[in-house]
């Protein structure tokens, strides 16, 4: 599978001038969150500087209340980022901002948080050379990456090699080799579960641009975590649907289909049943609308973020990556 592509947008028309058209009631879905994992990212573009500023007074009145979210200003953009455990949170959240506190801003797509991880260890050296008013600078640095806690950021160890640069170069090369934990090569994705190690770091010249030595550092680590082998992380969500008895066999396939599994079924009275699941938040989106479909607007959910696992396939090159099912 390729690793182009991190982020996958939510079915068209899930925001917009459709959007309380096709608002249904909060109670309907149910979602409690891990605090500190929130898989589902929404951009939000305020009009002007007023729209800006009210979209922060109105996210500030928000915190706090029913709906679990954070919001992401991006640094140097006048875009704000929401992310939440569900579409149907960040169905809300835009409702309100747009009819309750009259929001200027163009709303984007959901769109699903990703992870790359590394699948073993690796070494790289790389030379970067630059050429600059008749001078040339050249700089070596190697690098070597390793498996780590897949559930944490990957790791930069302050090693000697590093302290030998002396303070403003060392923090060059680290914030070089960040920009790669960041985003994964070819990806727009954070890295989980590796540790980065410089061994070696070295001027060729007697002199060297601090540009360069960030640049060397970045596309040595970009080799190495290639040549260490990417795989895609999808997080995936611990489901609980309440529907009618008679309705047991067609909400079951429809959760496999969405490659879900089934972990149980109980009996939950009144002719009706609890089934227990996981299923991969990718193909959550519109969940809620096939679930009224199948049991006569009788059915039920509540989700939560479980954990992150690796996607099928996700280290083939000539696969692409899963769609958000929009059903």
């Amino acid at each position: 599978m390729s690793l182009t592509q991190m982020w996958m947008p939510g079915p068209e028309g899930f925001l917009g001038q459709s959007i309380e058209a096709g608002r249904m009631s909060m109670q309907d879905t149910v979602m409690t969150n891990a605090s500190e994992t929130l898989p589902v990212k929404l951009p939000l573009w305020p009009e002007d500087k007023a729209a800006k500023e009210a979209l922060a007074d109105a996210l500030g009145n928000l915190e706090g209340g029913a709906l679990d979210f954070v919001a992401e200003p991006e640094i140097g953009l006048d875009v704000v980022c929401l992310r939440a455990a569900d579409e149907r949170v960040l169905e809300d959240m835009v409702h309100r901002l747009l009819t309750v506190y009259g929001i200027r801003m163009r709303v984007g797509a959901p769109a699903i948080a990703y992870r790359a991880t590394i699948k073993g260890r690796a070494e790289d050296r790389f030379e970067h050379e630059v050429k600059r008013r008749g001078e040339r600078y050249v700089m070596r640095v190697e690098v070597r990456v390793a498996p780590d806690d897949p559930e944490q950021a990957g790791v930069i160890d302050e090693t000697p090699q590093m302290g030998s640069l002396g303070a403003e170069l060392a923090e060059h090369l680290r914030s070089g080799l960040q920009s790669v934990l960041d985003c994964a090569p070819l990806e727009t994705s954070p890295l989980y579960g590796l540790r980065v190690q410089v061994t070696g770091v070295e001027a060729l010249t007697p002199s060297v641009l601090p540009s360069g030595v960030a640049t060397a550092a970045r596309i040595c680590l970009r080799r190495c975590v290639k040549a260490a082998g990417l795989v895609l992380l999808e997080p995936i969500m611990r489901l609980e649907v309440h529907a009618p008895v008679a309705t047991e066999a067609s909400v079951i396939n429809d959760i496999r289909s969405r490659r879900g599994r089934v972990i149980a079924t109980d009996d939950a009275g009144d002719s009706s049943l609890k089934i227990k699941a996981e299923l991969p938040m990718a193909n959550l989106f519109g969940y809620i609308n096939t679930l009224h479909h199948i049991t006569d607007g009788a059915g039920r959910f509540e989700a939560r973020f479980s954990h992150y696992q690796r996607v099928p396939g996700s280290d083939d090159p000539d696969d692409a990556p899963p769609l958000a099912m929009a059903m």
